[in-house]
């Protein structure tokens, strides 16, 4: 038996032209003793089908066995190590028990496919979300599992050091990946050509990252751009696009400004904050005596509401507050984001100390790289000349929304931490606001 199916493996790979092509690899496989086995495992692989039994085989069903045949025997050497174990049938079959390589020529069998390493690191869990190219969801995984899939077309393989996702090549897909904990990443993008079964092409980077060693955090969301082959014939090496990005975790800032609005009034307004349900003002006057005074709610006022007047204010009277944005949660309204103190004088001066009427920073946008620095300027004018802005409280405030991208300091120094976007809020005392985009790249 063992005779009969070597020389069913020698007679198909020579119609297929193997042994010209590969005349070293073709005697290896075929003349060694351990041919035998190996042709017995190849003929049972392809050619023991039980939804074939009473079927008639045609030629092209038999043409496309011998080039996953071909595929294999490229790969003789090596077959039994599980880093190339996505190259035989018997893998394919394992992925999707429905798989069948006669009901669509897909550019996968074609001539090639895409596989994405993704490694894992110790302790930490790896998700990912396949979306095709209109954004919708054909597959998911975790730690080297599918976990759900609508593309039968796409599978995975694991091993002690990490996973393997195939892709077809006539598709454009995007990864969406996340982490259970902060931790660096390997990835790489791998090309294979059926015909040879070999690796044509690797892709360890994009213009923007390094995709070795990638610090991702577990609050960042890691989209790997996985573009189609452009070519009728899907051959390989291709010149598909291949990139990551990565959306840090920004975080909800509330400002809010105090304007003084004739002797006994201050209109308090502020930002609009996604997600916010309802709004709450605290409000009090300013310390006095020594005397520590903490603002108290006094108003709570819908998410459509992003203004609010406080009377019957002392005229020259310092006055201090800030507003909370609340979301409701397990059945309480708790704080998503609160502002900073802002502090005004009713009727805009007091003695020698006046509110600010304007507020300026330069410069208006950053731009930096990773690990540099620059620091923004802010200036302000009292709303009435010579008179001093005043003293209990920092004259300029600064926040950032994405510390992973920039943080800041009191003093208004922005330091690159990561590629991104961030939004720096600068505020003077009264709450009045500037926002400073910064680029990191």
């Amino acid at each position: 038996t063992g005779i009969l199916y070597s020389n069913v493996l020698k007679s198909g790979l020579t119609n297929a032209g193997y042994d010209k092509e590969h005349p070293e690899k073709f005697a290896e496989l075929i003349n060694k003793d351990e041919g035998r086995a190996v042709s017995r495992l190849i003929a049972y692989m392809l050619l023991y089908d039980i939804n074939q039994t009473d079927k008639i085989i045609s030629f092209t069903e038999v043409v496309q066995q011998m080039k996953h045949l071909a595929t294999f025997a490229g790969n003789a050497s090596s077959f039994m190590r599980p880093h190339n174990n996505e190259v035989i049938l018997s893998w394919l079959r394992t992925i999707d028990p429905s798989y069948d390589d006669f009901k669509k020529e897909n550019a996968a069998q074609i001539s090639g496919y895409r596989r994405l390493y993704i490694d894992k690191p110790d302790g930490v869990t790896v998700k990912g979300t396949v979306k095709d190219a209109s954004g919708k969801t054909v597959a998911t995984f975790k730690n080297g599992k599918i976990t759900s899939r609508k593309d039968k077309w796409i599978g995975i393989t694991t091993s002690d050091k990490g996973n393997w996702l195939r892709v077809p090549a006539d598709k454009t897909y995007k990864v969406v990946l996340s982490t259970s904990k902060d931790t660096k990443l390997n990835l790489k993008a791998s090309e294979y050509d059926v015909y040879s079964g070999k690796v044509v092409r690797t892709v360890k980077k994009d213009s923007k990252y390094k995709w070795t060693g990638l610090k991702v955090k577990k609050t960042d969301k890691v989209t790997w751009v996985i573009s189609k082959v452009a070519a009728k014939n899907y051959k390989m090496p291709s010149k598909a696009k291949y990139y990551i990005k990565i959306a840090h975790k920004k975080k909800n800032i509330i400002v809010a400004k105090g304007i003084s609005k004739g002797s006994s009034k201050i209109q308090i307004s502020w930002n609009k904050i996604s997600g916010a349900e309802k709004y709450a003002i605290y409000f009090s006057k300013c310390n006095y005596d020594d005397v520590e005074v903490t603002p108290k709610k006094v108003k709570t006022v819908s998410s459509k509401t992003l203004k609010w007047t406080k009377t019957g204010l002392k005229k020259n009277c310092c006055y201090k507050y800030y507003v909370a944005a609340l979301k409701k949660v397990d059945g309480k309204y708790k704080a998503m984001a609160k502002s900073f103190q802002g502090h005004t004088i009713a009727g805009d001066v007091n003695g020698n100390f006046a509110n600010p009427k304007s507020l300026s920073v330069k410069p208006s946008k950053i731009t930096l790289k990773v690990g540099k620095t620059k620091t923004i300027k802010a200036s302000a004018k009292p709303v009435k000349a010579g008179k001093k802005f005043i003293n209990h409280t920092p004259h300029y405030r600064f926040r950032s929304d994405c510390k992973d991208v920039a943080t800041v300091s009191a003093k208004g120094k922005v330091k690159a931490k990561a590629i991104g976007t961030a939004k720096i809020y600068v505020q003077a005392e009264n709450g009045m606001w500037k926002v400073v985009k910064v680029t990191v790249k």
